[in-house]
């Protein structure tokens, strides 16, 4: 049986991924990769976090969804024993906001947990988000600390292609995202 790892966006809870785990049924053996809601890590870091919860025991697929794209990239870069595939999920390999650049060290100071819940979607889910979504991402951001989040979207604009990316040897797939009414 494959085992689908699943890497969580931003807010690292894993949380939201409950829907699609149910709606993958028990046939699927999934694993949720869950950051630390409290120490801020950056992308190396992080990517030992998932490293440790990859399967020893047979094939797998990474699906990293947003913030974990880049993580997910590296994981496949690495060439990890049994990694059938990577699903990558409304994410980017690169600075998705370059013109943020150069005032990344404005993300540690950010107050991001006093953001209007209307603003954080739309800077974490954009225009393919719902009410439902919504709360459920305020819920998860809720057992975040400000320090991770400020981490986390600091890491988000410096993160650059790498080219040891392209090392990826197994099949690799994108899903971007889409308004389902």
């Amino acid at each position: 049986m494959v085992t689908v790892v699943l890497l969580p966006g931003m807010d690292g809870t894993g949380d939201l991924f409950a829907t699609f785990v149910t709606a993958l049924g028990p046939s699927i053996r999934t694993v949720v990769v869950r950051y630390p809601t409290q120490s801020p890590l950056g992308y190396q870091a992080l990517e030992a976090v998932a490293r440790q919860a990859l399967p020893q025991d047979g094939p797998y697929v990474v699906l990293g969804e947003s913030f974990s794209g880049p993580i997910a990239l590296s994981l496949a870069a690495s060439c990890p024993p049994g990694l059938a595939g990577v699903v990558l999920c409304a994410t980017f390999a690169t600075n998705p906001m370059p013109l943020l650049r150069p005032v990344s060290a404005l993300a540690a100071i950010t107050p991001f947990e006093l953001a209007p819940a209307w603003l954080v979607r739309k800077l974490l889910m954009g225009r393919h988000t719902s009410p439902e979504l919504g709360r459920l991402l305020r819920a998860a951001l809720a057992k975040v600390s400000g320090a991770v989040l400020r981490a986390r979207a600091g890491a988000i604009l410096r993160v650059t292609w790498s080219p040891s990316f392209a090392l990826c040897k197994c099949r690799c797939c994108t899903c971007k995202p889409r308004t389902i009414a």
